[in-house]
């Protein structure tokens, strides 16, 4: 797989991917651009915050990638992420 993360305990599982995560601690009204909101079914973001995740899948949208300014080496990309609340898939991830 693209990705796999670091060995440790499940709820550190996130790794490199972690800043892909970070719009799930965003209010629902502070949504970025270009979102529709439906990914979720209503009251999952709730059991989102509250829960450890783990990136199970990534896939990277390889035409949406640019450089960001200040860090030449460094790639923004759109992604498809999957990520799991089961503590089970997390250890086999």
């Amino acid at each position: 797989p693209w990705y796999r993360p670091p060995a440790g305990p499940p709820h550190y599982s996130v790794g490199r991917a972690s800043g892909l995560l970070s719009g799930f601690r965003r209010p629902p009204h502070a949504r970025r651009s270009g979102t529709d909101g439906t990914a979720l079914p209503p009251g999952q973001p709730a059991r989102l915050l509250a829960a450890a995740l783990c990136v199970t899948d990534v896939a990277p949208e390889p035409r949406s990638c640019r450089v960001l300014p200040g860090a030449p080496s460094t790639l923004q990309c759109k992604a498809d992420v999957t990520v799991s609340l089961d503590p089970g898939e997390c250890a086999d991830a």
